[in-house]
């Protein structure tokens, strides 16, 4: 990349990065759920998966979304924007691990927040049918299928809750790719089906991070609006459903407690074959 120009690197490894990543993934999550390797993680003990006609529609999405869309508005809008906010040239050293770390904290925190107040925004009847609803045809979530939304969401939701804390504190434009990175694996694993417990994953470190909250979401369209943790869930009630949902699961087991539309899509799967 020494031969280009700032920007030009900056773009290159992002889509290198990014785009590298979520096909990683995607490919794991496909193999995973193909073979049950490790299937006492799956939230659900259910093979079903989304029709192959909506994860064609996905893969179409991201396809141009990865290879035009995003490599254009991180040439022309991002990495200006960037400079403007005076956050390191791509060529320009980093600060310490201590000040990195630091800001990949405050930046999770502002995420959050972010993520929280437009996601829930997002679910208004207002607005709901006309941009969310897009993101929400996988009720049952895959890890690919997690930057597949309308448009105005990608920008004002996803981009906007990841950029905000970097864009604020005025991170390196390696430390924002850095926490970039770090969101895309914590959200494809949200919408994996899967929860994987320390060391294989740090995202569910903790009770109040993800541990299946994001699933619940989409299998039931019921709260959960969080991201990484479910604090704002938890202060303002909108994981009551999730909770009354984990003490049932408790109670009468993981079968009996599966979400419908999982019992529904293996039995048309197998009418199918």
């Amino acid at each position: 990349m020494d031969n280009l120009e700032p920007a030009a690197s900056y773009t290159l490894c992002q889509t290198l990065v990014l785009e590298g990543t979520w096909l990683v993934l995607s490919i794991l999550y496909f193999v995973l759920h193909s073979t049950g390797a490790l299937s006492r993680f799956k939230i659900h003990p259910s093979s079903a998966w989304p029709s192959r006609e909506l994860m064609l529609e996905c893969l179409q999405d991201k396809a141009l979304d990865a290879l035009v869309v995003r490599p254009l508005l991180t040439y022309f809008v991002l990495y200006p924007l960037f400079e403007w906010r005076g956050m390191g040239g791509f060529e320009s050293p980093l600060p310490g691990w201590g000040e990195v770390g630091i800001q990949l904290g405050i930046s999770v925190l502002l995420d959050d927040t972010w993520f929280y107040w437009a996601h829930r925004l997002a679910h208004h009847r207002a607005i709901y049918a006309s941009v969310h609803k897009k993101h929400h045809k996988f009720k049952i979530p895959l890890g690919m299928a997690v930057e597949y939304c309308h448009p105005l969401e990608g920008i004002l939701v996803n981009t906007a809750s990841t950029l905000i804390g970097p864009l604020v504190l005025r991170s390196h434009c390696k430390v924002s790719l850095l926490y970039s990175w770090l969101k895309l694996w914590q959200s494809m694993e949200s919408h994996s089906g899967y929860v994987f417990p320390f060391p294989l994953s740090p995202w569910s470190l903790f009770d109040m991070m993800e541990n299946g909250r994001h699933e619940f979401h989409h299998s039931r369209n019921d709260g959960n609006f969080g991201g990484v943790f479910g604090f704002w869930d938890w202060a303002m009630g909108t994981d009551a459903g999730f909770e009354t949902w984990r003490e049932t699961r408790a109670k009468v087991g993981s079968v009996q407690a599966m979400p419908p539309i999982y019992r529904e899509s293996a039995t048309n799967e197998s009418k199918e074959q």
